[in-house]
């Protein structure tokens, strides 16, 4: 009996240690259901504090409509809309990928526009013509220039230098001659001397020097005929009589005036060639390209041919290059020459380092994450405005035009005409679902927590009671042992 009652009292005692481990366990579950039930609360509560922001736009009938307001509905032309931009921190403006496309296609200010669907009509007939051909050919010009750097590499600074001071007297000499020779013929001279120049073998001429004195040498020019049976004594006779040497290019017979004149103009005009081929180190570079490669020289003289033919007939028109024509949608052109303004800067060429960063789509369209960024300050908000060109007089300088009348403005989201702040109902409705989710299985568990500590405080009396009842049936027990073996 006594062994078996202090099995009995062990086992009781083993299952009130566990009883009280769980009843312990369970309440703290109930605890950590009051913490979620909190956190719930918190939650419903922020999202009753939530706000969106709307935008007015317009339908295709011009009906104003508010719209969640996301980076595409701000970027989505629209004829009666004001034009928004949003930059980063970095101050670069935030693209759509289709407006980064077309701008990394376009090189010009033109080229953007009409890539969405705007067309450019020129003035004229010949400014289209010009246009197109030195859009096409733009390459003639790339080559030439990459073939010009090719020939500097190649041809020495000195050299030129010495070229162009050679022509520069060669011509200097020529013009003077050409020059006397008009003024003693139209006195009725029939005799005069001019500086002796010499063409050599690869066209080029240089002025004849005395192999003594160095000086120039003179020419004899007058109506002398050598006959053909004595030359040589006739022509020794000159020499005695005017002390000069003889040659080719000393004396010159002539039957008339005008004949010299025109062989002394075409030489003239050959001379002068020669001389503005030196004139710089580029037209150098360029002479030299001429006799080497005559193909690419040619395509050059065409594009440069073009080039003034519309540059002249812009300043006849008294326009620039950019009104040299105009869009059938002036007011959609005028939306994206904003736009190329801001991320490309002032040139109607594209930049070579514009200033922009593409948007991510998925950011595009999000009505959440614009609301998170303008409000934590990780984006700004642009508003686009033009006003027409003025003229501006400067004193003693022609008139000038503003600065194509185009602004960027920084704005605070709440300033913005078309943006309205409202409470996020959509976010309030799916808090208050998930509160009241959140609240149910919280109850629930809650409930089959108190039963069951209920069941469990229960089996613990039961324990309890039976613990006291085999504790005081064993120590009976030992007291009856105790006084037999005292009798």
């Amino acid at each position: 009996m006594g062994l078996s009652s202090n099995a009995r009292l062990l086992s009781i005692t083993a299952r009130l240690t566990s009883n009280e481990y769980e009843s312990q366990q369970v309440s703290n579950a109930k605890m950590r259901l009051a913490t979620k039930s909190q956190q719930a609360s918190e939650t419903y509560l922020a999202a009753l504090s939530t706000t969106d922001y709307a935008y007015m736009t317009f339908d295709a009938q011009g009906n104003a409509q508010n719209v969640p307001l996301t980076a595409a509905v701000l970027y989505q032309y629209g004829a009666s809309k004001n034009q928004y931009m949003l930059s980063n921190t970095a101050g670069q403006a935030l693209l759509s990928r289709e407006d980064a496309y077309h701008y990394d296609k376009a090189e010009t200010l033109k080229d953007f526009i009409e890539s969405y669907g705007v067309k450019a009509n020129f003035r004229t007939l010949d400014l289209a013509k010009n246009y197109e051909y030195l859009k096409e050919n733009k390459k003639d010009l790339e080559d030439w220039q990459t073939l010009m750097d090719n020939y500097k590499a190649d041809h020495d600074v000195k050299v030129w230098a010495d070229a162009y001071e050679t022509n520069k007297e060669v011509y200097n000499v020529a013009l003077t001659n050409y020059n006397k020779m008009v003024e003693e013929l139209s006195a009725g001279n029939e005799t005069f001397t001019v500086t002796e120049l010499k063409k050599n073998d690869d066209g080029t001429y240089e002025v004849v020097k005395d192999g003594e004195t160095k000086e120039p040498k003179k020419v004899l020019y007058g109506p002398y005929e050598i006959a053909e049976t004595e030359p040589d004594k006739i022509a020794e006779e000159l020499k005695d009589k005017y002390d000069i040497t003889l040659g080719d290019r000393i004396y010159r017979s002539y039957s008339n005036p005008q004949e010299l004149l025109d062989q002394m103009a075409t030489m003239l005009s050959d001379i002068r060639t020669q001389y503005e081929n030196t004139v710089t180190y580029d037209a150098y570079i360029e002479s030299k390209i001429k006799l080497t490669n005559p193909t690419k020289y040619s395509k050059y003289v065409d594009y440069m041919e073009h080039l003034n033919n519309f540059n002249v007939e812009l300043e006849e028109l008294g326009i620039t290059e950019d009104e040299a024509y105009t869009y059938d949608d002036t007011t959609k052109a005028q939306w994206y020459t904003n736009l190329w303004y801001r991320i490309n800067g002032n040139s109607t060429t594209k930049s070579a380092n514009p200033n922009y960063a593409e948007l991510d789509n998925k950011l595009l369209t999000s009505t959440s994450w614009i609301r998170d960024a303008l409000a934590h300050g990780d984006i700004s908000i642009e508003m686009g405005s033009y006003t027409p060109t003025e003229e501006v007089n400067v004193q003693g300088q022609p008139a000038l035009k503003v600065l194509k009348g185009i602004s960027w403005t920084t704005k605070m989201f709440s300033s913005c005409p078309d943006i309205t702040q409202r409470d996020d109902s959509a976010a309030i409705e799916r808090a208050e679902a998930e509160y009241q989710k959140a609240l149910a299985d919280i109850n629930y568990k809650d409930e089959k927590y108190q039963r069951k500590l209920k069941n469990l405080d229960t089996e613990h009396n039961a324990l309890q009671t039976e613990y006291e009842s085999v504790k005081s049936a064993l120590s009976k027990n030992i007291d009856r042992s105790f006084k037999a073996f005292q009798g």
